[in-house]
């Protein structure tokens, strides 16, 4: 691995984003983030760009940027200099543990398994039992104070840079006050299929309606509640 830049294109804290090359052990990957300091790990605001040499190749981009500039990670698989037998390594240009949602993390851990065929079990998820399509639930309860849970839940979604069938889609929950300002941000990530609960504290805002909105793709779908004091 070659060492290109200490950022893409020298800015720091610009580009939080990477996808899959095809072809490579990372060939499914859709795109995805890491953390930019507001997801519980550090602010990677100085993602190391990479190059293959000597054998090896790139396996992850940033977004935006082509493979010849560079890219978020390598593979090697053959033989090393002076080596008797074959090997394996997987380098990348960003902190594992600041990559997100879980299930990208999970996915690329899963991929790593694989390369280095390392034996493991892995449970199948049954797609029959798969949403097959987005629901948002009216908020509970409603009117509340100051605390209420909203159920949604996502089918999988197609990507632009995968095709049809993939299964992660970057999905938005936001809360909006009666003027039409945006006041909470409850999911701002890619989500797997499935379904899920989220918790909105309105400690801080007054009595009032509001209205929160599912936003995935061309899919957004609207609900009110009612906040009373």
């Amino acid at each position: 691995m070659e060492y290109v830049a200490d950022a893409p294109g020298g800015t720091a804290g610009a580009h939080y984003n990477a996808i899959g090359i095809s072809g490579t052990p990372f060939n499914d990957i859709p795109l995805f983030s890491f953390d930019d300091g507001t997801h519980g790990t550090i602010d990677v605001d100085y993602p190391d760009v990479v190059k293959g040499i000597n054998g090896s190749s790139l396996c992850l981009l940033y977004d935006g940027f082509a493979a010849s500039y560079g890219g978020a990670g390598t593979y090697f698989n053959g033989m090393f200099s002076g080596g008797t037998s074959e090997g394996k390594i997987i380098s990348l240009g960003i902190p594992f543990e600041t990559i997100y949602p879980e299930e990208i993390r999970n996915s690329l851990m899963s991929k790593i398994i694989d390369f280095f065929d390392v034996p493991t079990s892995v449970e199948i998820e049954d797609s029959e039992n798969l949403p097959t399509e987005f629901y948002l639930s009216q908020n509970y309860p409603n009117p509340f104070n100051p605390s209420t849970k909203i159920k949604f839940t996502t089918p999988p979604q197609p990507s632009p840079y995968q095709g049809e069938g993939v299964r992660v889609g970057f999905v938005t929950l936001k809360i909006y006050d009666i003027l039409g300002n945006e006041v909470a941000t409850l999911v701002n990530e890619q989500k797997s299929p499935g379904s899920y609960e989220v918790e909105w504290n309105a400690d801080s805002y007054s009595s009032g309606v509001y209205f929160y909105s599912l936003q995935a793709g061309d899919v957004k779908i609207n609900k009110k509640m009612l906040l009373l004091k």
